[in-house]
């Protein structure tokens, strides 16, 4: 925006002052209307759009403070600056006047060019803050957008892909009993990537969710060491089935915590799901828990590829790739990690990763701990 586009309010009740404030700003291409009072200074700015307002303090009836006042009352007229024109220079009249809502003041008699300097800075600053208000505004409607999108895309690709699920493990099932073994194993993997991309849509609705803040966590006093030995039943089985063994280091007393009880173990399950994505046969995977300077640490110790240096610099600043190596078989999109990091943070925790390069990694949450 130039200064041609720059719409000014001057307000004073000498008439001197504002022709010479209007002459002036007027040559330097500004757009100037005038007030002579408090009360036509108020009933002008609700009338028209002003990008600035020169405010003399000492005027009858409405003094400029309270002009000043009423402008930061109105949600309308809040934003534009207000620069007080006063002969006051004291401390107090001048923390009076800041208090009061404005950005700047300047002491008659002013010398014009100092005024017009401290004109020129505010109009600046106003409207760098405009091009950012509208910039934020057009982030949160594209992020409306975004979680739009992903809804719609997530409702309609959900009977389709079912169908294609049954259909395709109804056809393996079919080609089998004909023994036609390879065309069977063909239609099984139409079936494992449907599946796949239907598991993927389940966590778009769920990123979505938390990202919007649809969903919340709903923090309730619950025992840590029950919930381990419900998560170590559940996850037993798909460890075995990998030949991978899940020691879960159950604490022997109760451990109480204030959190959201189903997003806690969701969270803990898809750390364990991406460790057993990279874990391979014979090598253990570890859940223990600790205390560590107020926090109570959840870490889950894995002994998969690890993660090198670089990859660990991009899976911190974005997560966007999968936390480790991927093994042949084996894929991830990231966004498992993302949601336990979202769900962690809604129970007032964080998730902190650290990994050795053929070594392993380990998933530690921070949770605070209970009274």
């Amino acid at each position: 925006m130039n200064s041609r586009n720059a719409e000014i309010l001057v307000v004073d009740d000498t008439n001197q002052v504002l022709q010479v404030l209007a002459s002036t700003l007027l040559g330097e291409g500004y757009r100037v209307s005038l007030a002579k009072d408090g009360a036509m200074a108020l009933e002008v700015l609700r009338k028209k759009h002003f990008d600035l307002v020169l405010l003399d303090v000492m005027m009858p009836q409405i003094n400029g403070f309270e002009v000043c006042r009423q402008i930061q009352a109105d949600e309308s007229l809040r934003e534009i600056p207000v620069i007080f024109m006063t002969a006051k220079s004291g401390t107090s009249d001048r923390v009076e006047g800041f208090n009061a809502g404005a950005v700047d003041y300047i002491t008659k008699p002013f010398q014009l060019e100092e005024l017009l300097a401290r004109v020129r800075i505010h109009l600046e600053l106003k409207w760098s803050r405009d091009r950012i208000s509208s910039q934020n505004r057009e982030l949160r409607e594209l992020n409306q957008q975004k979680d739009l999108l992903f809804s719609i895309v997530s409702h309609d690709l959900k009977n389709p892909l079912s169908s294609i699920m049954a259909f395709s493990e109804l056809l393996a099932s079919r080609l089998a009993e004909l023994g036609l073994a390879r065309e069977s194993e063909h239609s099984a993997a139409i079936l494992d990537s449907a599946r796949q991309a239907q598991r993927l849509l389940g966590d778009l609705r769920v990123w979505t969710s938390l990202d919007s803040g649809r969903t919340r966590a709903l923090p309730h006093e619950l025992d840590l060491a029950e919930l381990l030995k419900q998560i170590g039943k559940t996850w037993a089985m798909r460890f075995a089935a990998k030949d991978i063994a899940l020691h879960v280091e159950t604490p022997a007393q109760p451990i109480a915590v204030s959190a959201d009880s189903q997003m806690l173990a969701d969270s803990l399950g898809r750390l364990l799901d991406n460790a057993l994505k990279f874990s391979t046969p014979g090598n253990p995977v570890r859940l223990s828990v600790r205390e560590e300077k107020g926090w109570l640490v959840l870490a889950i110790y894995d002994q998969g590829a690890g993660i090198s240096p670089q990859r660990m610099k991009s899976l911190v600043e974005s997560h966007s790739e999968s936390p480790e190596q991927e093994k042949p078989g084996e894929r991830g999109t990231g966004l498992g990690l993302r949601i336990a990091q979202a769900q962690v943070k809604a129970n007032g925790g964080f998730l902190r990763l650290s990994s050795v390069e053929g070594r392993g990694t380990v998933a530690s949450v921070f949770l605070p701990k209970g009274p």
